[in-house]
Order: C-alpha cells, then structure tokens, then sequence
C-alpha cells in the first residue's frame, strides 16, 4: 500500500468513520476513497488533497490556510462540528455554549487536539418552552428563526462546501422517522413527548 493511501485509511478509522461516512463529509464519492484507499495509482491528484486536508496535510505544495490550527484533524472535526448544530437545532437543544465544543488533547503529551465526544445534548426547548431562542450562541447573527439558508451559510464559515453541507443536513433529516418512534419508545412524560415530537418535525422540515 502506498504511504498516501496508508495514511488516509488509518486517520480515517481513528476517527471512527466508515468509509461511507468520510466520502459524506469529505464531499468526495466513495468509489474514489474506495480506490484511493487501495492505492489506485490514477486518482486525481486535486481530490487526493481534498481527503488529506481533512487531515490537516497535503500532498502537492500550495496555499494552505490554518484558520482552525488547534485541531489535528480540520476536516474531520469541522464537518462533525457542524453536524452536532444541525442535530441541536432539531432536537431543540438551545443550550450549548462554547464549553460544549472542546478539544481534547489525542493522548497525553502527544499536542495533537481534536473535538471532544458529543456531551450534555438537552432538549431545552421542550422542557422549556418559553424558551424562544433555539441557539445559545448566535448562527449568522441569528439566535431564532434560523432556516436552511442559515445552515448552508454558516458552511462557508466551516469550510464545508455547500452541496456537502446540503448532504450532511440530509442525512440528519432522513432519520426523522427513527427518532419520532425513539420518542415514543422512551419513558418520556406522555406532554413532553409531544413538544420533542413535534419540535422535531416541524425542524426536519424547515430544513428539508
């Protein structure tokens, strides 16, 4: 197996994804990771460069920019980033700040950080639902009435494309119907269950 290939199916798995899941946030289609992992030696050389910067590394010399220098893995962690607001707005979890988005040192010593495990996601706005706000920290200048649009832009902010952002937001909605009837598999109060339900709905359909 040639080092590039090498290096980007072992990143891949360490960061827990199948080969589907990297294509997906990647942007790139799976018969090319599928080669590229196998050492295809005619892949084009500007998509090997989209699969390595998802790893903070290159194989052509070029502009390079390092807006996001403190994880080891940008890609990687900008596209489940941004999963992570897109899972919050359906849910309702109005309540993450700042601290809720952290990197963890890989292993100690090695001052290499990535985003930490998904924590304390809450369905504040069903609990609460006074609460209008459906973010805590502002999208776009935006903390309510957020829509698909605000999603798409704030993917230009994350470095995502935006048909690979639309194909994240997706993959979120088809599986609407999975969390409805976990909602009604839990032992949720028969009130608040409802508010989750229809949360989740109307949400799903915002940003369709």
């Amino acid at each position: 197996m040639n080092p590039i290939a090498e290096f980007v199916k072992e990143n891949r798995k360490a960061a827990g994804l199948t080969q589907e899941q990297f294509a997906l946030r990647s942007g790139l289609g799976l018969r090319f990771v599928r080669e590229l992992e196998q050492g295809k030696e005619t892949v084009r050389m500007d998509k090997v460069n989209v699969a390595l910067a998802m790893f903070n590394a290159q194989a052509v010399a070029g502009k390079k920019e390092n807006k996001w220098q403190y994880s080891s893995r940008v890609g990687i962690d900008m596209t489940e980033f941004y999963i992570r607001l897109v899972f919050c707005f359906i849910v309702g979890n109005s309540d993450m700040h700042l601290k809720n988005f952290s990197l963890l040192e890989t292993a100690e010593s090695s001052w290499e950080y990535a985003l930490s495990p998904a924590y304390d996601l809450l369905p504040v706005n069903a609990n609460m639902p006074t609460d209008k706000e459906q973010f805590a920290l502002a999208m776009n200048g935006k903390k309510m009435n957020l829509r698909k649009n605000d999603f798409l832009k704030f993917a230009d902010t994350c470095g995502i494309s935006r048909p690979t952002a639309s194909k994240l937001i997706q993959s979120l909605v088809r599986l609407t119907p999975r969390w409805l009837e976990m909602c009604d598999e839990s032992l949720l109060p028969d009130e608040l269950n409802e508010r989750l339900k229809k949360i989740i709905s109307e949400r799903t359909e915002i940003i369709r």
